[in-house]
């Protein structure tokens, strides 16, 4: 899920990360995500990047009168970086763990809407009460995992959102 990314700080450094990119290289443990995932992800490290920037420029401003300072430390902290190659970057970063992992991304095109809709106007999870539009997403990454796997094969889903434990459930 992609709360998970974002819970752990979009730091595919972070030890619980490193930890799991070792399984998946030893190939202890297959990585399976999904497009609506993966897309998740990718918007989220953009926000956070565009936070990050604005941050930036902000401490610039409010920073100024050191910037004239004779210290190679401090004018580290004023050298322009194209905003592009930052968020080219943070993407790299994620693109890297994801095939560091041999991650298989399971496209949502094959799921069967009707199932989707039926979920959805039967208060269903992820949906429950409230006909939650914003589950949709995660609706469609479920059905993703769902369409992917075999007569009796299981999988693990990480997740700490209530919707997709009581999805799981079912």
């Amino acid at each position: 899920d992609t709360q998970s990314f974002v819970k752990a700080g979009l730091h595919f450094d972070g030890p619980a990360f490193k930890s799991f990119r070792k399984y998946c290289e030893a190939n202890e443990l297959i990585h399976i995500s999904t497009s609506v995932v993966e897309r998740e992800v990718r918007s989220k490290i953009r926000l956070s990047v565009k936070d990050a920037i604005s941050a930036i420029q902000t401490f610039r401003r409010k920073a100024r009168l050191i910037s004239s300072l004779n210290d190679e430390k401090i004018k580290g902290l004023f050298e322009e970086v194209p905003d592009e190659d930052v968020y080219t970057s943070a993407e790299a970063v994620f693109d890297e763990f994801m095939k560091a992992c041999s991650t298989e991304v399971l496209e949502a095109g094959g799921i069967d809407n009707e199932e989707l809709l039926s979920m959805y106007f039967n208060k269903k999870p992820p949906f429950g009460d409230g006909k939650k539009k914003a589950e949709f997403p995660d609706a469609i990454a479920l059905l993703s995992l769902k369409l992917h796997l075999q007569d009796g094969e299981k999988i693990y889903v990480v997740s700490d959102d209530p919707d997709h434990k009581a999805y799981c459930d079912c």
